[in-house]
């Protein structure tokens, strides 16, 4: 992976929540899914973890991988169908 930068957002996010730059690149790397945000122009990796799932929202350059945040989502399949419907994110393959 290229150099993974952190949004201020981000870093105060994963503390919250309790959620590791190990446990981002892990989702980022290798996700249950993958999506294209078209509203925020940014990149959606989903990764289950226990009980919930880590939604990593992010942006990808040729030089580097920039967190904007990353929350849990226990309805994750909820949230993805909503987020398909209305055309805000689309399947990335």
């Amino acid at each position: 992976m290229t150099k993974v930068e952190y949004s201020r957002h981000a870093l105060e996010r994963m503390r919250v929540r309790d959620v590791s730059k190990r446990q981002i690149g892990i989702v980022i790397r290798n996700p249950d899914f993958s999506y294209e945000d078209v509203e925020a122009n940014t990149l959606v990796s989903v990764k289950k973890r226990e009980k919930r799932h880590v939604v990593v929202i992010f942006t990808l350059t040729d030089e580097r991988v920039r967190v904007v945040t990353v929350y849990h989502a226990s309805e994750v399949d909820r949230l993805i169908s909503r987020k398909l419907k209305r055309g805000a994110w689309l399947v990335k393959e």
